[in-house]
């Protein structure tokens, strides 16, 4: 076994009696959904001891997960996505790459407690967070394991059914922010279209939550759309996140909300904000001026065929409003009568990806 390669049994930390307290309350946890847990002192227990610790519970580690390409799928906001299986099952990896074979460790320990609680959530509009598997070859490699989605990304599902209701998709992206603002106390922190994928029955679901808070410029090779800071994307961040006043300004609730609208001027569009402005320092200049993405004509198919309403723009605009306190928090949009009144016809899709307690059900047998 490779020195860097992560392992419950963490000798050098000096401390066995943690090793034992990690396998027997992830033995507890490992089976229980969330929500049975989200007052739970065990849970919270669990989180603290593989803080200190960088440990992980032993169902999070994933060793039977093989390449189905010899090459990466596409490049991804961390790293790049390949596409394997983990026993007859379909699974996406997202590569983290690493600079230096000695900060695999530390960067598994700043994931450590997430991947506990990713690994606990569990609703229909989040993409399932299966465990880690750490490539054995290579220079550091960490995978982040999920179901694969064969329709995409929903800016790829958009473009091959254009005819799809898109004020379901918004719906589906407004009912995922609230679980993790409301339920969970998470912050996404990257939300746009690329992160967004489409299940078998024509749901979204969010990917990438939580992930921008890590991003580390010495530990971490990131490899997508240009960012301004932190890992964020700059035509879905909110002007708070430009000012240099802020000094190392983070991700909140509030900037969520803001780039919530700008995913919706994504579905509604099929352009990315600003799509007019080639360059992305001056979307921050026209951002930072007060400028917000372009309102298509009355007569455009935006509005004629895609269900973009005037209601709908104008809770768009709430959102990107300049100060964060006078946008309307999740809770209040996903109760807007045009979202919350929807007809929901979509047929369940068959072969739909498993939530994270049914596969570590099906991983040890239960199921």
């Amino acid at each position: 076994m490779s020195s860097a390669q992560p392992r419950l049994l963490a000798l050098s930390y000096g401390d066995m009696t943690t090793v034992c307290l990690v396998r027997i309350y992830s033995s507890y946890v490992a089976h229980i959904q969330l929500k049975t847990l989200e007052n739970s002192s065990l849970l919270s227990v669990l989180l603290r001891l593989s803080r200190k610790s960088g440990l992980y519970p032993e169902c999070i580690i994933l060793k039977d997960v093989v390449h189905e390409d010899n090459c990466a799928v596409a490049p991804g906001h961390f790293g790049e996505v390949w596409k394997g299986k983990f026993r007859n099952q379909q699974v996406c990896l997202k590569v983290v790459k690493i600079y230096k074979q000695s900060d695999v460790h530390r960067l598994l320990k700043v994931f450590a407690k997430e991947a506990i609680l990713w690994s606990r959530l569990s609703h229909q509009n989040l993409l399932p967070f299966y465990g880690i598997y750490y490539l054995t070859y290579g220079h550091g490699r960490v995978c982040l394991v999920s179901p694969w989605m064969n329709n995409g990304n929903i800016k790829e599902y958009l473009l091959e059914n254009p005819q799809v209701d898109r004020v379901l998709l918004v719906s589906d992206v407004a009912a995922g922010v609230l679980y993790l603002h409301q339920k969970v106390k998470i912050v996404h922190g990257d939300l746009k279209g690329v992160n967004i994928l489409v299940t078998e029955s024509g749901k979204a679901c969010l990917a990438d939550f939580g992930l921008s808070n890590h991003v580390d410029a010495e530990i971490l090779t990131w490899t997508s759309e240009s960012s301004a800071n932190t890992g964020r994307t700059v035509r879905w961040q909110a002007p708070e996140l430009f000012n240099p006043e802020n000094g190392k300004s983070k991700s909140t609730k509030e900037t969520d909300v803001y780039a919530f609208s700008c995913v919706c001027y994504e579905i509604f569009t099929c352009q990315v904000p600003f799509h007019e402005i080639p360059r992305d320092f001056t979307v921050m200049m026209k951002v930072m001026e007060g400028k917000r993405p372009s309102r298509p004509a009355k007569n455009s198919v935006p509005f004629v065929e895609w269900g973009l309403t005037d209601s709908m723009w104008r809770l768009m605009e709430q959102c990107w409003d300049r100060d964060p306190k006078n946008r309307p928090t999740m809770s209040s949009i996903s109760r807007k009568g045009f979202l919350s009144s929807l007809v929901d016809n979509r047929p369940p899709g068959k072969g739909e990806a498993l939530s994270p307690p049914q596969f570590r059900g099906a991983m040890h047998g239960f199921l």
